[in-house]
């Protein structure tokens, strides 16, 4: 009879701490991960540089003409700066835009858009030299 109290004592305690569980406030249990961490640093990395915490934008113009990009192209900026083509597109535009106003903003993997006043296609870009 002994042994049928304490095992009953034993299954009241364990049917206490699931039902407390439950309850809200209560600590939650830890999800059992079957992905490997490293996969878990890749997929942190890919978010936090897919999603910056400020898209903060900067303007200035180009310096001189643009007449598209060809895959090797730098643009100049009247600030001093200079940015070059982080693909391998290619994009002709005619007739030659004068000083089109240049808007970056950040991309992924330390990259940048470039959007061209005027211009209803994007390019990815990194910098060159910075002023």
């Amino acid at each position: 009879m002994e042994e049928y109290k304490a095992g009953a004592i034993v299954v009241a305690a364990a049917a206490a701490r699931t039902t407390s569980a439950l309850q809200p406030g209560a600590p939650a249990a830890k999800p059992v991960s079957k992905t490997p961490s490293w996969v878990e640093a890749l997929l942190t990395l890919e978010r936090t540089n897919s999603q910056p915490d400020k898209a903060e934008v900067m303007e200035s113009r180009l310096a001189g003409d643009f007449k598209g990009w060809s895959g090797r192209t730098t643009f100049r900026l009247e600030n001093g700066q200079i940015w070059g083509q982080a693909n391998s597109d290619q994009y002709s535009y005619t007739p030659a835009l004068k000083s089109p106003k240049v808007k970056l903003s950040p991309a992924a993997m330390g990259t940048f858009w470039i959007n061209i006043e005027g211009v209803n296609q994007r390019c990815r870009v990194k910098p060159v030299k910075l002023e």
